[in-house]
Protein backbone atom coordinates (compact mmCIF):
# COMPACT_ATOMS: atom_id res chain seq x y z
CA UNK A 1 0.00 0.00 0.00
CA UNK A 2 1.10 3.17 -0.77
CA UNK A 3 1.99 6.39 1.32
CA UNK A 4 -0.49 9.42 0.75
CA UNK A 5 2.92 11.34 -0.61
CA UNK A 6 3.38 8.48 -3.13
CA UNK A 7 -0.51 8.04 -3.75
CA UNK A 8 -0.46 11.28 -4.97
CA UNK A 9 2.55 11.56 -7.14
CA UNK A 10 1.10 7.95 -8.56
CA UNK A 11 -2.09 9.42 -9.63
CA UNK A 12 -0.31 12.60 -10.86
CA UNK A 13 1.48 10.78 -13.26
CA UNK A 14 -1.07 8.75 -14.41
CA UNK A 15 -3.34 11.63 -15.04
CA UNK A 16 -0.58 13.01 -17.57
CA UNK A 17 -0.30 9.75 -19.53
CA UNK A 18 -1.88 8.74 -22.56
CA UNK A 19 -4.63 6.47 -21.98
CA UNK A 20 -6.93 3.89 -23.92
CA UNK A 21 -10.28 2.10 -22.66
CA UNK A 22 -10.22 -1.78 -23.35
CA UNK A 23 -13.43 -3.65 -24.41
CA UNK A 24 -15.37 -0.64 -25.10
CA UNK A 25 -15.74 -1.95 -29.01
CA UNK A 26 -18.71 -4.24 -27.46
CA UNK A 27 -21.42 -3.57 -25.92
CA UNK A 28 -21.17 -3.34 -21.86
CA UNK A 29 -22.44 -5.39 -19.37
CA UNK A 30 -23.97 -3.53 -16.65
CA UNK A 31 -24.16 -4.76 -13.04
CA UNK A 32 -26.18 -3.28 -10.18
CA UNK A 33 -24.44 -0.26 -8.34
CA UNK A 34 -25.07 0.64 -4.49
CA UNK A 35 -28.66 2.17 -5.28
CA UNK A 36 -31.17 -0.33 -6.56
CA UNK A 37 -32.24 1.95 -9.67
CA UNK A 38 -28.43 2.27 -10.25
CA UNK A 39 -26.17 0.33 -13.21
CA UNK A 40 -22.54 0.00 -13.29
CA UNK A 41 -19.71 -0.64 -15.50
CA UNK A 42 -16.37 -0.26 -14.48
CA UNK A 43 -13.95 -0.10 -18.08
CA UNK A 44 -9.73 -0.89 -17.74
CA UNK A 45 -8.12 2.06 -18.24
CA UNK A 46 -4.63 0.84 -20.50
CA UNK A 47 -1.35 2.52 -20.30
CA UNK A 48 0.97 1.83 -23.40
CA UNK A 49 -1.01 -1.32 -23.80
CA UNK A 50 -1.08 -2.77 -20.16
CA UNK A 51 -3.95 -2.60 -17.67
CA UNK A 52 -3.06 -2.10 -13.90
CA UNK A 53 -5.75 -1.41 -11.50
CA UNK A 54 -7.33 1.68 -13.09
CA UNK A 55 -10.98 1.80 -14.40
CA UNK A 56 -13.25 4.30 -15.99
CA UNK A 57 -16.43 3.81 -13.32
CA UNK A 58 -19.86 4.63 -14.90
CA UNK A 59 -22.72 4.44 -12.46
CA UNK A 60 -25.99 5.48 -14.73
CA UNK A 61 -29.72 5.52 -13.33
CA UNK A 62 -32.17 5.12 -15.97
CA UNK A 63 -34.80 5.16 -13.69
CA UNK A 64 -34.48 8.24 -12.90
CA UNK A 65 -36.71 11.25 -14.40
CA UNK A 66 -33.75 13.01 -15.81
CA UNK A 67 -30.41 12.21 -17.53
CA UNK A 68 -28.28 11.19 -14.59
CA UNK A 69 -24.96 9.44 -14.29
CA UNK A 70 -21.35 9.72 -13.04
CA UNK A 71 -18.20 8.90 -14.64
CA UNK A 72 -15.60 8.90 -12.98
CA UNK A 73 -11.65 7.09 -12.61
CA UNK A 74 -10.42 4.51 -10.15
CA UNK A 75 -7.14 4.33 -9.38
CA UNK A 76 -6.01 1.38 -7.02
CA UNK A 77 -9.95 1.35 -5.60
CA UNK A 78 -10.18 5.01 -5.21
CA UNK A 79 -12.41 7.48 -7.08
CA UNK A 80 -9.77 10.34 -7.96
CA UNK A 81 -11.83 12.22 -9.99
CA UNK A 82 -15.54 12.33 -11.06
CA UNK A 83 -18.26 13.96 -12.77
CA UNK A 84 -21.56 13.76 -11.81
CA UNK A 85 -23.91 14.68 -14.55
CA UNK A 86 -27.91 14.89 -12.13
CA UNK A 87 -29.37 18.19 -13.25
CA UNK A 88 -31.24 18.75 -9.26
CA UNK A 89 -27.83 18.38 -7.50
CA UNK A 90 -26.39 20.69 -5.10
CA UNK A 91 -23.36 20.24 -3.86
CA UNK A 92 -21.42 22.21 -1.30
CA UNK A 93 -17.76 22.76 -1.55
CA UNK A 94 -16.01 23.24 1.88
CA UNK A 95 -12.63 22.96 1.79
CA UNK A 96 -11.61 25.55 -0.59
CA UNK A 97 -12.03 29.45 -0.18
CA UNK A 98 -11.74 30.28 -3.86
CA UNK A 99 -14.18 28.04 -4.76
CA UNK A 100 -18.22 28.62 -4.82
CA UNK A 101 -19.71 27.29 -1.55
CA UNK A 102 -22.49 25.76 -3.51
CA UNK A 103 -22.24 23.87 -6.79
CA UNK A 104 -26.30 23.32 -8.75
CA UNK A 105 -26.60 21.02 -10.99
CA UNK A 106 -24.00 19.15 -12.98
CA UNK A 107 -20.33 19.23 -11.44
CA UNK A 108 -16.74 18.23 -11.56
CA UNK A 109 -14.76 16.81 -8.72
CA UNK A 110 -11.07 16.89 -10.84
CA UNK A 111 -7.90 15.23 -9.36
CA UNK A 112 -6.21 18.92 -9.52
CA UNK A 113 -8.89 20.54 -7.04
CA UNK A 114 -8.66 17.40 -4.78
CA UNK A 115 -5.08 15.92 -5.00
CA UNK A 116 -4.48 18.05 -1.88
CA UNK A 117 -7.52 16.50 0.00
CA UNK A 118 -7.27 13.12 -0.76
CA UNK A 119 -7.86 10.73 2.43
CA UNK A 120 -6.35 7.46 2.05
CA UNK A 121 -8.89 4.95 3.81
CA UNK A 122 -11.85 7.08 1.77
CA UNK A 123 -12.17 5.70 -1.57
CA UNK A 124 -15.01 8.01 -2.74
CA UNK A 125 -14.30 11.11 -0.83
CA UNK A 126 -13.63 14.34 -3.39
CA UNK A 127 -15.31 17.41 -1.52
CA UNK A 128 -14.39 20.23 -4.27
CA UNK A 129 -16.02 20.82 -7.24
CA UNK A 130 -16.64 22.91 -10.01
CA UNK A 131 -20.12 23.33 -12.33
CA UNK A 132 -19.85 21.61 -15.41
CA UNK A 133 -21.56 23.20 -18.47
CA UNK A 134 -19.70 21.86 -21.43
CA UNK A 135 -22.51 19.32 -22.80
CA UNK A 136 -25.47 17.73 -21.98
CA UNK A 137 -25.59 14.33 -23.85
CA UNK A 138 -23.93 11.38 -22.04
CA UNK A 139 -21.66 11.05 -25.36
CA UNK A 140 -20.88 14.76 -25.48
CA UNK A 141 -20.00 14.55 -21.73
CA UNK A 142 -17.87 11.14 -21.90
CA UNK A 143 -16.08 12.35 -24.84
CA UNK A 144 -15.02 15.78 -22.92
CA UNK A 145 -14.56 13.62 -19.54
CA UNK A 146 -11.82 11.32 -21.66
CA UNK A 147 -10.47 14.08 -23.07
CA UNK A 148 -9.60 16.35 -20.08
CA UNK A 149 -7.73 13.09 -18.76
CA UNK A 150 -6.26 12.20 -21.65
CA UNK A 151 -8.00 8.99 -22.55
CA UNK A 152 -8.50 8.16 -25.95
CA UNK A 153 -11.92 7.80 -27.09
CA UNK A 154 -12.28 7.26 -30.60
CA UNK A 155 -15.67 4.75 -31.92
CA UNK A 156 -17.00 3.26 -29.00
CA UNK A 157 -20.44 1.33 -28.20
CA UNK A 158 -20.64 3.04 -24.58
CA UNK A 159 -24.36 3.74 -23.89
CA UNK A 160 -26.09 3.96 -21.15
CA UNK A 161 -28.57 1.76 -20.05
CA UNK A 162 -32.54 2.03 -20.35
CA UNK A 163 -34.85 2.41 -17.48
CA UNK A 164 -36.45 -1.26 -17.64
CA UNK A 165 -40.18 -0.06 -15.40
CA UNK A 166 -42.17 2.28 -17.09
CA UNK A 167 -41.65 5.84 -14.96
Amino acid sequence: MLGKVEFVAAVDAFMLAQKTLAGVDAPLTWQRARDDDARRVKIPIQVDGEQHDQYLLIDAFPEHESLKFCVAIMFSEYVVCRLDFDLEVVHGNNHSHELPLLVVGPHWHSWELNRTTIELGHRFHLPNALEFHEARQFDATLRWYCAQRHIALGAHKIELPHAERLL
